[in-house]
């Protein structure tokens, strides 16, 4: 039987859409056979929900994310920032607005600890079966280490979590076992947003790939082992300010429905043919079972001609 995993790709407010692809997964019984799953950045928060089972909860979460939730300004670090490198004039005015400014770690990551710790069941997590994967950028190396996250603990997961979807410039660095790291899916040459690795490495030889965008299309040459099925938008999902910042509800109700539409119209034609494949196989079988069924019938036919033969033998001999 066909490993499968999925691969859920980082990308900020846009990650909604990969909810309405999980519904459409559920519709045709693919996330019951799902065994192995990795993701970035807002994939990897993602990657927990769905390991979880629970798709109302995960559609909830995403329609009860707003900005503020998410982008939670630092009015101390900001302020600080801004009185060491502007003039007095500019800074009384920074003082007395609410600005919200984006760069250099302004933002805090509040927001979001709280969303994980509203909807995360790290007991689940931890003793999970599946294995679960998480993808950061090393900040000195700047290279993607993918961390298991089966057997850790709650407060390794969150660090991992945090690490794995910390903008740089926007959000500060995350630690994790001693080493500094940033989000995994920006946009350097050793990054990974779309971490196939683990899953190949688990030895999985169907991964279902979901992008945010319509960049980025995976190297089939490099897991040729693997079928990999990738689930792109097709219609474009935002930039950065109307993208990957977008963490508003009529946002994210609008890129579930994406999601979904786009999963349908990709495993429709598939699911079709399986069915086809398993009505055929299925009167293949009973023609099969039809043939054991008459041979044995002939065998007994034959079997009593032989002893009616023999009966008559006998009272001809008489």
């Amino acid at each position: 039987m066909k490993k499968i995993g999925l691969v859920l790709a980082g990308g900020g407010g846009k990650g909604a859409y990969q909810i309405g692809v999980w519904k459409a997964l559920r519709e045709f019984g693919v996330d019951q056979n799902i065994q192995a799953i990795s993701g970035t950045s807002v994939g990897a928060l993602n990657t927990l929900l769905f390991t979880q089972g629970d798709l109302e909860r995960a559609k909830q979460v995403w329609l009860e994310i707003s900005p503020e939730k998410i982008l939670t300004v630092d009015p101390a670090k900001l302020l600080l920032y801004a009185k060491r490198r502007v003039s007095p004039r500019i800074f009384s005015i920074l003082e007395t607005m609410n600005t919200s400014l984006i760069g250099h770690g302004w933002f805090s990551r509040e927001g979001l600890l709280k969303i994980i710790r509203d909807n995360i069941n790290f007991s689940l997590v931890t003793n999970s079966n599946i294995p679960i994967y998480a993808t950061c950028l090393h900040a000195l190396s700047c290279r993607a280490e993918y961390f298991k996250l089966n057997g850790s603990d709650q407060k390794r997961i969150e660090s991992i979590l945090l690490a794995s979807s910390a903008i740089p410039f926007i959000f500060d660095p995350v630690e994790i076992d001693g080493d500094m790291y940033w989000d995994g899916g920006i946009s350097l040459p050793n990054a990974d947003n779309i971490p196939v690795k683990p899953l190949y490495d688990e030895g999985c030889d169907v991964i279902i790939a979901v992008h945010l965008s319509r960049t980025g299309l995976i190297d089939h040459s490099k897991f040729p082992e693997a079928k990999i099925i990738e689930i792109l938008p097709q219609e474009h999902q935002g930039g950065v300010f109307k993208g990957t910042l977008d963490f508003t509800r009529a946002g994210a109700q609008r890129r579930m429905d994406q999601g979904y539409h786009d999963t349908k119209r990709i495993f429709q034609p598939i699911y079709n043919m399986v069915m086809v494949q398993r009505k055929i196989g299925a009167k293949l079988n009973e023609a099969r079972n039809d043939e054991i069924a008459f041979q044995e019938k002939r065998r007994l036919l034959k079997s009593e001609r032989e002893l009616i033969k023999k009966d008559i033998e006998q009272y001809i001999k008489r």
